[in-house]
């Protein structure tokens, strides 16, 4: 099987990731000096793709099996040994197996499929058009329904993309799968988890992979469709990584690359399953991140973050969380108080913490000299990049995720605060308080644009596509909006309410959320006009908050209670508290994808 266009070998990656194995000693190794791209199991033994010539070439494939407890690999019956075969996925239900060979016609990759007679195999079978097309098949997944799951290089989205096939009164008919999985890069080959709940596939050439080849995603089945995939950042490295198959054991193979050589992988469910899903937020005055129950809000772990942390910022795997260290909070205290009876601490900073939250481990504490006062954060997919705003010095680090050494830094002005990614990644957006405005930073050139938006710019939300920008400013009791493309401001609006300070993009109703923290309320603005649509009273001063667009709640920090709530978006009401998290600022969903979050800060 020839490896799709376009796909050349790439070496990005992160030391972030973890190494899994070679296959399990209960399980052959079959990996050779030839690339095997994949290996699934059959009914009569295990199967494997293997290349006739060096990964990232014009090379063949075969379809080769060992039966079990052996090592020695053979063709099966149905294989066609002049043909380019390979992408062997077999279902016990249906006791038939699919495939891809250009038996017909040399060079057009088609699906064949083949009956298993219960000691031997059938004469495979080639799949009716529109399964099959002038452009190339991949991946076939037969599941138990009968429907067939495929990836194909025809024209789409982008270089390949994921099909489903449904047999509907004897004709086939085929959907390219929704957006939330393909994309305009590519999507290429795929597996389907036995519950029918994830999709495991690979993509290559997106912003955020580590290999510009090809990364593992996973998505989650909800209703009829599919949440938005992630990186697999636990299995992700340098190379390639391809072809995911589960065995019956539960644990999962996948082909990886390494220079012109590629080798058969697996690993068990506990070593590559995305992260739980989890709320992380930032307890400023007990130098905490706090990890809570989504259902519940109760406190699950509270992880040291350092001296008067303000903001985190986690990867959208959820796997890395980046907290800086502020050294500016207020003094501790465990029960609420009112805003008069507040008072600061200041201490120095001790620089910025990265948590893998798969495990509560720090992976990396490190000094930032010369930045007395670091304080918003931003993180890559992968956390292959991140960056940091310096408050007191007015600049925006970036640094490399691999090695914590700072990359570049961009000069801006002082009282620099936030900072968000955009969904591009090709955008940085950075709020300021101090000058009152944004700055947008392109990260492939480096250049920066400032727009003016009003006193005390501070919160910011984008809408999912991250064409516009949305900025609380403080000072003037404003949201104003900004169109990326333009740059340019396009509207500001009255708040509802006195110093907002936060925000969350309602993408579903086309609103955005504002907290106000002088007034203690919750404003839906009309994110076309500024009209108000809701008005929610709060029963204290809030500052962080996020959506949970899953539940339909707004995630609201409360500092001065110590505590975290959830309110219902359609009702206003209160439906969960939290445990204590003290004077708690920025609120993260982790995974965002799981929570269908869109970006904020």
């Amino acid at each position: 099987m020839k490896v799709p266009a376009g796909l050349t070998l790439a070496i990005l990656g992160s030391t972030l990731a973890l190494s899994c194995h070679r296959s399990e000693a209960d399980v052959p190794d079959f990996n050779s000096p030839l690339p095997e791209i994949s290996m699934s199991e059959g009914p009569d033994g295990l199967y494997i793709t293997r290349l006739d010539g060096p990964w990232a070439t014009d090379a063949g494939s075969a379809i080769l099996y060992a039966e079990p407890g052996s090592s020695v690999l053979r063709s099966p019956s149905f294989a066609d040994p002049e043909a380019d075969e390979g992408d062997f996925y077999f279902s016990p239900e249906r006791e038939e197996a699919c495939f891809t060979s250009d038996r017909a016609v040399a060079g057009d990759i088609d699906i064949w499929c083949v009956r298993w007679a219960g000691d031997g195999w059938a004469a495979p079978t080639r799949m009716p058009e529109p399964i099959n097309s002038e452009s190339t098949e991949y991946s076939p997944v037969l599941r138990p329904d009968g429907s067939l799951y495929f990836a194909s290089d025809r024209p789409g989205l982008g270089g390949g993309d994921l099909y489903h096939a449904v047999l509907r009164a004897e004709a086939w008919a085929v959907e390219r799968l929704p957006a939330s999985i393909n994309s305009e890069f590519g999507e290429w080959n795929l597996e389907i988890s036995p519950d029918g709940e994830r999709l495991i596939f690979e993509a290559s050439e997106r912003p955020g992979n580590r290999s510009v080849s090809g990364d593992l995603y996973v998505s989650r089945r909800t209703g009829d469709s599919w949440t938005t995939a992630v990186p697999l950042s636990r299995l992700n490295g340098v190379g390639s990584e391809l072809m995911p198959r589960f065995l019956s054991d539960g644990s999962l193979t996948y082909a990886q690359s390494s220079g012109d050589d590629a080798d058969v992988m697996t690993a068990e469910p506990s070593t590559w399953e995305p992260i739980t899903p989890m709320i992380a937020a930032v307890a400023r005055s007990a130098g905490e991140l706090v990890l809570l129950d989504p259902e519940t809000l109760a406190v699950t772990q509270r992880i040291p973050a350092g001296v008067g942390p303000h903001d985190v910022a986690v990867s959208e795997d959820g796997r890395f969380a980046l907290v800086p260290s502020h050294g500016v909070f207020p003094a501790p205290h465990e029960d609420p108080i009112e805003p008069s009876q507040m008072r600061w601490m200041s201490e120095s900073s001790d620089g910025f913490r990265i948590v893998d939250l798969a495990t509560g481990a720090q992976i990396a504490h490190r000094p930032l000299d010369g930045c007395e006062r670091p304080h918003g954060a931003a993180i890559t997919a992968q956390a292959e990049r991140f960056w940091i705003t310096c408050e007191n010095e007015g600049h925006v680090r970036e640094f490399d995720g691999a090695t914590f050494a700072e990359t570049r830094r961009f000069e801006l002005a002082n009282g620099v605060h936030k900072v968000m990614l955009l969904q591009d990644r090709s955008i940085l957006v950075a709020s300021n308080t101090d000058t009152g405005g944004i700055d947008l930073i392109d990260l492939d050139t480096g250049d920066s644009h400032f727009i003016a938006t009003g006193n005390g710019a501070e919160g910011l939300a984008a809408t999912g596509n991250g064409s516009r920008v949305f900025v609380t400013n403080g000072g003037t009791g404003e949201v104003c909006v900004v169109d990326v493309a333009a740059p340019t401001r396009t509207a500001c609006w009255n708040s509802g309410g006195i110093f907002p300070i936060g925000l969350a993009h309602d993408a579903q109703r086309g609103w955005i959320w504002v907290v106000n923290n002088a007034s203690s309320n919750l404003v839906a603005l009309d994110d076309a006009t500024g009209e108000v649509r809701r008005d929610f009273a709060l029963p204290s001063r809030p500052l962080g908050i996020a959506f949970d667009v899953r539940a339909d709640r707004l995630l609201i920090g409360l500092p001065r209670r110590n505590e975290v709530i959830a309110v219902n978006a359609a009702s206003g009401d209160i439906v969960l508290r939290s445990e204590q998290v003290m004077e708690v600022d920025d609120i993260d969903p982790v995974p965002a994808s799981y929570f269908r979050h869109s970006p904020d800060t």
